[in-house]
Protein backbone atom coordinates (compact mmCIF):
# COMPACT_ATOMS: atom_id res chain seq x y z
CA UNK A 1 0.00 0.00 0.00
CA UNK A 2 1.24 3.47 -0.96
CA UNK A 3 2.19 5.82 1.92
CA UNK A 4 -0.50 8.48 3.73
CA UNK A 5 1.77 11.44 1.94
CA UNK A 6 1.51 9.51 -1.53
CA UNK A 7 -1.93 8.77 -1.38
CA UNK A 8 -3.18 12.13 -0.53
CA UNK A 9 -0.69 14.19 -3.11
CA UNK A 10 -2.03 11.77 -5.98
CA UNK A 11 -5.49 12.95 -4.73
CA UNK A 12 -4.67 16.57 -5.12
CA UNK A 13 -2.90 15.89 -8.40
CA UNK A 14 -6.13 14.20 -9.92
CA UNK A 15 -8.38 17.02 -8.72
CA UNK A 16 -6.34 19.97 -9.96
CA UNK A 17 -6.31 17.40 -13.59
CA UNK A 18 -9.89 17.86 -13.17
CA UNK A 19 -10.30 20.88 -11.96
CA UNK A 20 -7.45 22.66 -14.72
CA UNK A 21 -5.47 24.35 -12.24
CA UNK A 22 -2.23 25.57 -12.07
CA UNK A 23 -1.12 25.18 -8.39
CA UNK A 24 2.36 26.40 -9.28
CA UNK A 25 1.24 30.05 -9.74
CA UNK A 26 -1.41 30.03 -6.70
CA UNK A 27 0.69 28.63 -3.51
CA UNK A 28 -2.56 29.99 -1.42
CA UNK A 29 -4.85 27.75 -3.86
CA UNK A 30 -2.49 24.91 -3.16
CA UNK A 31 -2.29 25.22 0.47
CA UNK A 32 -5.99 25.06 0.16
CA UNK A 33 -6.17 21.89 -2.23
CA UNK A 34 -3.93 19.91 0.23
CA UNK A 35 -5.58 21.00 3.45
CA UNK A 36 -8.78 19.26 1.69
CA UNK A 37 -7.17 16.58 0.89
CA UNK A 38 -5.26 16.13 4.30
CA UNK A 39 -8.95 15.99 5.78
CA UNK A 40 -10.78 14.07 3.88
CA UNK A 41 -8.14 11.73 4.36
CA UNK A 42 -7.80 12.21 8.41
CA UNK A 43 -11.68 11.02 8.51
CA UNK A 44 -11.59 8.16 6.31
CA UNK A 45 -8.27 7.31 8.51
CA UNK A 46 -10.43 8.06 11.67
CA UNK A 47 -13.00 5.22 10.43
CA UNK A 48 -9.99 2.69 10.58
CA UNK A 49 -9.87 2.42 6.80
CA UNK A 50 -6.24 4.23 6.56
CA UNK A 51 -3.23 5.03 8.50
CA UNK A 52 -3.37 8.02 10.61
CA UNK A 53 -1.53 10.65 10.28
CA UNK A 54 1.12 11.59 12.68
CA UNK A 55 0.82 15.24 12.31
CA UNK A 56 -1.60 16.93 9.56
CA UNK A 57 0.29 20.26 9.45
CA UNK A 58 3.61 18.83 8.71
CA UNK A 59 1.96 16.65 6.30
CA UNK A 60 0.07 19.46 4.54
CA UNK A 61 3.60 21.38 4.22
CA UNK A 62 5.31 18.47 2.68
CA UNK A 63 2.45 17.54 0.05
CA UNK A 64 2.25 21.55 -0.58
CA UNK A 65 6.12 21.47 -1.61
CA UNK A 66 5.93 18.28 -3.30
CA UNK A 67 3.40 19.98 -5.40
CA UNK A 68 4.40 23.63 -5.89
CA UNK A 69 7.96 23.61 -4.72
CA UNK A 70 11.21 21.57 -4.57
CA UNK A 71 9.90 18.82 -2.21
CA UNK A 72 12.14 18.16 0.72
CA UNK A 73 14.76 20.89 -0.39
CA UNK A 74 12.06 23.49 -0.25
CA UNK A 75 12.32 24.32 3.41
CA UNK A 76 16.02 24.96 2.43
CA UNK A 77 15.16 27.39 -0.31
CA UNK A 78 12.73 29.13 2.10
CA UNK A 79 15.13 29.45 5.25
CA UNK A 80 16.99 33.26 5.20
CA UNK A 81 20.12 31.22 6.91
CA UNK A 82 20.65 29.07 3.85
CA UNK A 83 22.90 31.12 1.62
CA UNK A 84 23.71 27.98 -0.83
CA UNK A 85 22.37 24.19 -1.80
CA UNK A 86 25.13 22.27 -2.87
CA UNK A 87 23.99 18.99 -4.16
CA UNK A 88 26.39 15.99 -4.98
CA UNK A 89 23.98 13.45 -5.51
CA UNK A 90 21.41 12.00 -4.24
CA UNK A 91 22.74 11.52 -0.56
CA UNK A 92 25.07 14.60 -0.64
CA UNK A 93 23.31 17.63 -0.02
CA UNK A 94 25.50 20.45 1.58
CA UNK A 95 24.18 23.71 3.25
CA UNK A 96 26.35 26.66 2.87
CA UNK A 97 25.21 28.82 6.35
CA UNK A 98 24.96 32.85 5.28
CA UNK A 99 27.04 35.09 6.69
Amino acid sequence: MSSPLALITQSVRERVRLDGVDLGSDRDLAKRYVDDAVQRYSERALGGSLPLLADEATAAQQIVATITGYGALQPFFDDPSVEEIWINGPDRVFLIPTN
